[in-house]
């Protein structure tokens, strides 16, 4: 009687036991997998947020581009030309960053829409390792000429006015003050938009 009770006490335990061994098993497996999830969510945010700093320095580039741009023209078509030379490749020039492995380039080649803004699609691409990131977002700039058209207008109003009674030395010292005045009204924060974030 007794061994038979011994028999089912070393059964009982055995079965405890490995019920005991199972449920620490899973719990290791559940700890690794999740330690795995985390390890993975944190490279896929930490390469995110390179990608998203290509594009923010990649702005600045436009914004400093913009203003050289209301520098350098004296109408809508002067500005808009100013983009097609060689803005693009110093726009997406980050080499000057402690950004390592991202490449900021743009997919198509700025045109003009009906508004006369300047539009074009600019990527971000992010790589670390076996992970990799993309960032794809859309790109407008403002021309200022067009945007603040009744001021502009204005001014050259006011100038044609004045051309009947000033000389034409006096003139054209004037013609180029009047233009000084229309550009410092632009403001070039006020030109770049970058809209609709995709990633991949």
């Amino acid at each position: 009687m007794l061994q038979n009770n011994k028999g089912s006490i070393l059964i009982t335990t055995i079965i405890f036991f490995s019920i005991i061994l199972v449920i620490c098993m899973s719990c290791i497996s559940m700890a690794l997998s999740n330690n795995d999830y985390s390890k993975l969510n944190y490279e896929y945010i930490k390469i995110k947020e390179s990608s998203l700093s290509g594009i923010e320095i990649a702005r600045s580039n436009i914004l400093s581009r913009a203003k050289q741009a209301i520098e350098s023209s004296n109408n809508a078509d002067e500005f808009f030309n100013y983009f097609l030379g060689n803005s693009t490749s110093y726009i997406t020039d980050i080499s000057k960053s402690e950004l390592k492995d991202v490449i900021v380039s743009i997919e198509n080649r700025p045109s003009k829409d009906k508004e006369g803004a300047i539009n074009f699609t600019m990527t971000s691409n992010t790589r670390n390792k076996s992970y990799k990131k993309t960032m794809r977002v859309s790109v407008k700039i403002l021309n200022p000429w067009i945007i603040n058209s009744i001021a502009v207008d204005d001014k050259l109003e006011e100038l044609e006015e004045l051309e009947e009674l000033e000389e034409l030395e006096e003139l054209e010292e004037l013609e180029e003050s009047k233009i000084d005045e229309i550009k410092n009204t632009f403001n070039e924060n006020d030109l770049v938009i970058i809209y609709n974030y995709r990633e991949s």
